[in-house]
């Protein structure tokens, strides 16, 4: 890897802002967030932009947005691709702790949607 090696490495992010991916119950938060520093979230939805995904794709890390129940099982299929997809263990363990946060929204009436937001 060289000098790129760097970009798989988890302590290149740890000082950058982060997006919080919340479970939300249409009133306030649940719970823990998953946080995914801007740089790997910038290239979460830079590789949903390059295969044309749906939700991937629309998100900035200066936006927020509560996601239904519906929206939260595609975000789950685009996840679930971009995990299977690219060689990146380290975007892969962000993702992977995001589907095990969300995996339960998406089909729980107690815990209807998903929150994220930016900075």
């Amino acid at each position: 890897m060289g000098i790129f090696e760097h970009l798989f490495k988890y302590e290149s992010y740890q000082d950058e802002e982060n997006v919080h991916f919340y479970k939300y119950d249409g009133v306030k938060e649940i719970g823990e967030p998953v946080c995914i520093p801007e740089t790997l979230f910038n290239r979460m939805t830079c590789i949903g932009n390059a295969y044309n995904l749906h939700y991937t794709s629309l998100f900035s890390p200066y936006e927020d947005y509560v996601l239904e129940s519906i929206q939260v099982q595609g975000l789950i299929e685009e996840l679930n691709f971009i995990a299977d997809t690219v060689n990146d263990k380290l975007l892969q363990r962000y993702i992977n702790e995001l589907l095990h946060l969300i995996g339960v929204c998406g089909y729980s009436p107690k815990c209807p949607f998903i929150k994220i937001m930016g900075y």
